[in-house]
């Protein structure tokens, strides 16, 4: 993609953050970052739409970048269940090349096998809350997880996961739990995917919020090809701008451990509740 291309891409979709959150939704504010159930509630609805900027040094040669645009639907159908999808969409050169809409995946970065082209594989996800009191600091749920392959030479993906979230107090909220993803495919070399995120994110004050995120990511767990344990690094952050609306942003090292994986990312956008 040529330097005028990228700019009006990157220049649409600031127009689209804009325009998003305008006259749409109600102005009750939406629950605090860290206090938030782990579910929407029924009928609830809350819309991500970001862009991102990844770059890499392939090989330790010449240095690569592109851009990506992630877009999600989160509702929630009932009493403790909500439903997720998503699509990730980069632009024809290297941002397909480093699946730049990764980076804006934000708390989204358990989903995997998305494929290298111009579009990332579309998710859908499921999610039960067996313990979502807002009265009770720990909140535990169940995932079910379904990666459809419409990109070129991708197969099919499914997951599990147990989230576990800790609430302490009004400031301070920890993101973690158990998640598998499954290729059940023979022509793919990736087999499946163990992640254990972390996320801790603390509240500032009354409209921003920053986090950690970490974790652990093992892949081919079990087999001859099994690889060593990525340690991701980034920062995260919420910036409260209408009672409904935050302004979200995302720097991540995939892999900072091991050492030699020098691909990052960046990513903003708009996350609007109702």
């Amino acid at each position: 993609m040529t330097v005028a291309p990228r700019r009006a891409a990157v220049w649409a979709l600031v127009g689209l953050f804009v325009g998003l959150p305008r006259g749409a939704l109600a102005q009750t504010p939406a629950p605090a970052v860290v206090s938030r159930p782990m579910v929407q509630r029924a009928g609830g609805l809350a819309v991500l739409a970001a862009s991102s900027v990844a770059a890499s040094r392939v090989g330790g040669g010449r240095g690569i970048a592109g851009v990506g645009l992630h877009l999600a639907l989160t509702v929630g159908l009932g009493r403790g269940f909500e439903v997720d999808g998503g699509l990730g969409l980069r632009d024809p050169s290297d941002g397909a090349r480093l699946a730049a809409d990764r980076y804006a995946r934000i708390d989204r970065e358990d989903v995997y096998q998305v494929g290298n082209r111009t579009l990332g594989n579309p998710y859908l996800r499921a999610r039960f809350a067996l313990l979502d009191r807002p009265d009770v600091p720990v909140h535990v749920g169940l995932d079910a997880l379904l990666v459809a392959p419409l990109a070129e030479q991708t197969a099919l993906s499914l997951g599990v996961g147990a989230p576990v979230h800790l609430v302490l107090g009004a400031r301070v909220r920890v993101e973690s739990g158990l998640f598998l993803q499954v290729i059940p495919s023979d022509s793919s070399f990736l087999r499946n995917v163990v992640n254990v995120p972390l996320r801790v994110n603390v509240r500032l004050g009354a409209v921003v919020t920053l986090g950690l995120v970490t974790g652990l990511v093992a892949a081919n767990v079990g087999r001859d090809t099994a690889e060593p344990v990525r340690i991701p690094l980034g920062l995260q952050g919420y910036l409260r701008v209408q009672p409904r609306t935050d302004v979200v942003f995302q720097v991540l090292y995939p892999a900072l451990e091991p050492f030699g994986t020098d691909a990052m990312g960046f990513g903003v956008g708009i996350l609007a509740r109702r």
